[in-house]
């Protein structure tokens, strides 16, 4: 690249580079391109021109340039921009407002209003027309040019649009009949495609005029953006060609980027272009912020949807561009269209690629993953499944294999409990294959025959958890947002559940119903934590900018309505990325927030006032906890430390503990103790004493990444949630795994038990809320029946006991713990058919083949009575108050 620099250029950086906004005709780092040649040749001659594509790619810059050039060769010029008309008008008002804007244009603004008012009897769209054809024409000598600017937000308007664009054709087509029309010519510039200009089937599609291709910058083009840079010498041409490198050439993002680059005095080389872009585009909060990238990110997420078109199918198409595979550029492909007006994409020899690497890096992969739709995550986890249960023979085979081969080189008793596993892995398998959930207890026999064997315990824990994520009755709720899950809290009396999102909203559901019964306004940013007051009667939300909203549990009209907001008070003016973490106190006093500017601020909460001054954090906060008596805080942050301070004075309680942190991975303390969770390798998490500063307990370890973490109330179990979607659930005092719940389809952002410990909420990155019973968390190591005798089997909603009922008549209750039986024999005396037993285990129904069931107390095999029916019994279930039989 030859870097020219004219003589005398200013190099006023303030002035030079404009990012954003119309450029006008004397700014020197205007680029002229094809399409300028193009779009001049055009309306000289009198064509119709449109320009139509993305947003910022220079759309009204080449406008105000081109009316110049073309006044100055004696057309007469007209500039509209149909957002000044406004939105909420009706047809009448529209096409005024567009006759007024005319008659400033061309200063006759007094001419046209007496014309318009005198010909009310026509409609506003004919008005419009003789407008045009009696009152402007016959007053103006040679060509008049009429710019039509913004013409996408027609299509907000609350009526019809498409006679506007047919009278524009009309105009066109006429020019054989009306001499005067000839020298009438209009360019329409916006964010559109001409197919989405007339939408009703009916009309006659807008096919009239010469498109004007606006293309991105090329090596050459942007040599005119040198003499902003003239204080780097010579270096200005790596740098230039480091920015094309991020930009593609994209106007506002060149621009844009270069501004930064003249204005950083630190600036001088490509290393620092780099650093800059990151800054700018790559960022978390610029991804959040910059309006290009939040307008590709909504055209392609929410026009899609808006346009009826799949998301699913939307994403599918982008991700095989980004992969670099084969999707044709077929422009009669709404999708294509979508993705090209999103400007995301560009057309190369006849298939899509992604247009530029800040948006290779901004929507990639995890981008993609992320929006997918949930009926696209269902099938997703849907052949998940299928390709669990396809290779379940396989993996028996492999292990039967590797039994044989290590039958001599190991204990008697680990060939005994790998036969064992293999028999019920099969048996199970072959029953969850044709749907039969009793295949599930086979493998927890299989689990609890290789206790002793870890990687075979983890190995049926995964089939369990896949099966069971699509077949089993365990969710008992689901919600979701529109962006990943961020944080998760039950209300003190455990009946609301409210989450905040990626999607920048608050949102409450109702636990025992899963019905969505409040959402906050869109706040301007993303929602990342959230706590309820300890009287129910609040939620405290942090979000952007450094506030904390507090919102009121009783939904108006919808809404969660809006109380107060708190401002989150920053030691420093370094970074505005919000609250990225709120606790409350379990004694209910304090309320804490720490966020990425490197503050941590203490609450009352009885008042919502500040506690002290803030505590200045030496780098950015991830992640707060209070102790349960409200007199230590913990925060954790990017220099891989977790500190702990005294909230009555602020000081530092211990030396900083070194941790393994990031920026989703939460800390709690244990309940009752000054107990507080450290992370001491991504995937490993240890209970520290800051009393005693030492590590207590044992470490609980996963497969990956530990990203939240909750204790059941009474502390006696631990769940993390990681960063592959699983859930584990592990006994404090041993570190044994007893749980691993079915997974989430992308990180587990945040967990929590309800109150009463029986149940536990999650959020995830792919936007699922879940809750999901704990029933399932025990392990039994011996056979309990007998295949080909089983009828049913149940297991009650605490996990402590299970009843089977069998061919014989009668049915038994076992403790799960112990394998034990409780009670003798339930003799119903005809053969069972079905078997229930509620949540908390203490009696249970028995039903047959004959008509009638019968109830029983489980601790002494007592029968409480019998109910006749009319047909024979099929299965049983529980109303959904759990207190009938179904």
């Amino acid at each position: 690249m030859n870097v020219d620099r004219p003589q005398g250029a200013s190099t006023d950086v303030a002035k030079f580079y404009v990012a954003g906004g119309t450029l006008s005709p004397d700014v020197p780092s205007y680029i002229s391109r094809q399409a300028d040649e193009d779009l001049y040749d055009g309306l000289s001659g009198g064509e119709f021109c449109y320009v139509l594509t993305s947003r910022q790619m220079g759309k009204s810059s080449l406008m105000v340039r081109t009316a110049a050039r073309l006044r100055d060769a004696g057309s007469t010029v007209a500039m509209l921009d149909v957002t000044s008309v406004g939105q909420q008008v009706t047809p009448d008002q529209w096409y005024d407002g567009l006759a007024m804007g005319l008659g400033q244009a061309l200063d006759m603004e007094d001419e046209l209003e007496a014309f318009w008012l005198d010909h009310e009897r026509l409609s506003p769209v004919q008005r419009w027309i003789e407008t045009l054809r009696a009152a402007v024409l016959p007053n103006i000598d040679g060509p008049l040019v009429v710019f039509v600017d913004e013409i996408d937000t027609v299509r907000s308007l609350p009526f019809p649009t498409d006679e506007f664009f047919a009278a524009i054709r009309a105009c066109y087509n006429r020019r054989s009949q009306v001499p005067e029309f000839a020298r009438l010519t209009f360019c329409l510039l916006g964010v559109s495609t001409p197919t989405d200009l007339v939408r009703n089937p009916q009309t006659t599609p807008f096919n009239i005029g010469r498109r004007i291709e606006l293309e991105d910058f090329t090596e050459d083009d942007i040599t005119a953006l040198a003499p902003g840079m003239a204080r780097l010498g010579d270096s200005a041409t790596h740098v230039l060609s480091r920015v094309l490198h991020w930009t593609g050439g994209h106007p506002y993002l060149t621009q844009r980027l270069c501004e930064a680059v003249a204005k950083d005095e630190a600036a001088s080389g490509p290393a620092d272009v780099d650093r800059l872009c990151d800054d700018l585009y790559l960022s978390r909060r610029a991804r959040e912020q910059d309006t290009n990238l939040t307008f590709a990110r909504d055209r392609v997420l929410r026009g899609g949807d808006m346009e009826g078109l799949d998301r699913a199918s939307v994403l599918t198409l982008y991700g095989q561009a980004l992969r670099g595979q084969d999707a044709p550029a077929d422009d009669a492909n709404p999708v294509v269209s979508l993705l090209k007006i999103a400007g995301l994409v560009r057309s190369e020899d006849g298939h899509l690629r992604v247009r530029n690497r800040i948006y290779e890096r901004v929507f990639d992969k995890v981008w993609i993953r992320e929006n997918m739709p949930d009926a696209e995550l269902r099938r997703q986890r849907v052949a998940f499944v299928k390709g669990v249960l396809r290779t379940a023979a396989i993996a028996a085979a492999i292990i039967a294999v590797v039994t044989a081969f290590l039958v001599h080189s190991i204990r008697q008793e680990h060939r005994v409990q790998r036969l064992l596993a293999q028999s019920q892995v099969d048996r199970g398998m072959q029953l969850l294959e044709a749907r039969d959930t009793a295949g599930l207890l086979h493998l927890v026999e299989a689990a609890g025959a290789v206790k002793t064997l870890g990687e075979e315990r983890h190995a049926i824990a995964s089939l369990w958890a896949g099966w069971a994520q699509e077949h089993v009755g365990r969710t008992e709720f689901v919600g979701g947002h529109d962006g990943g899950v961020t944080d998760v809290a039950y209300s003190p009396d455990g009946r609301r559940l409210v989450t905040t999102s990626y999607d920048r909203t608050v949102r409450m559901w109702d636990v025992q119903t899963g019905k969505l019964i409040g959402v906050s306004p869109e706040y301007e940013r993303t929602t990342r934590s959230v706590a309820f007051s300890p009287d129910g009667w609040r939620i405290a939300v942090g979000r952007g900018r450094g506030f904390i909203e507090l919102l009121g549990v009783q939904p108006q009209d919808g809404k969660l309505p809006h109380i107060d907001t708190l401002e989150h008070v920053s030691p420093s003016e370094a970074l505005d990325e919000g609250v990225y973490d709120i606790d409350v106190s379990a004694d209910g006093r304090l309320m804490a927030t720490v966020g990425l500017d490197g503050g941590l601020q203490l609450w009352k909460v009885d008042t919502w006032t500040p506690y002290g001054p803030p505590i200045e954090l030496p780098t950015l906060g991830f992640a707060v906890a209070l102790s349960p008596d409200g007199g230590a805080v913990a925060s954790t942050g990017t220099d891989n430390t977790l500190r702990t301070w005294d909230t009555r004075t602020g000081r530092a309680l211990l030396p900083p503990i070194p941790c393994s942190t990031g920026s989703y991975q939460r800390i709690t303390f244990a309940p009752g103790e000054n107990l507080v969770t450290v992370r001491t390798a991504p995937n490993a998490l240890q209970l520290w004493d800051i009393d005693s500063n030492q590590p207590v307990g044992p470490t609980f370890t996963a497969v990956t990444p530990i990203i939240s973490v909750a204790f059941s109330p009474d502390g006696s179990l631990v769940a993390c949630g990681t960063a592959d979607g699983a859930i584990q659930v592990y006994d404090r005092a041993t570190g044994r795994e007893v749980a691993v719940l079915p997974r989430h389809m992308g990180r587990v952002f945040a967990i929590t038990f309800s109150p009463d410990g029986t149940r536990l909420a999650s959020g995830s990155m792919d936007g699922s809320v879940r809750v999901v019973r704990l029933d399932l968390s025990q392990d039994r190591s011996s056979t309990l029946w007998d295949d080909d005798t089983l009828a049913d089997a149940h297991l009650s909603g605490d996990g402590a006991r299970l009843i089977a009922a069998f061919r014989d008549g009668t049915a038994q209750v076992w403790d799960t713990d112990t394998g034990d039986p409780i009670g003798g024999p339930l003799h119903h005396g005809e053969p069972a058919r079905a078997v229930l037993m509620p949540p908390d285990g203490r009696i249970a129904v028995t039903a047959g083949e004959r008509p009638g069931i019968k109830v029983w107390e489980t601790a002494t095999g007592r029968a409480l009575g019998a109910a006749a029916m009319t047909e024979g019994t099929a299965g049983l279930q529980y109303s959904p108050d759990g207190r009938r039989i179904l």
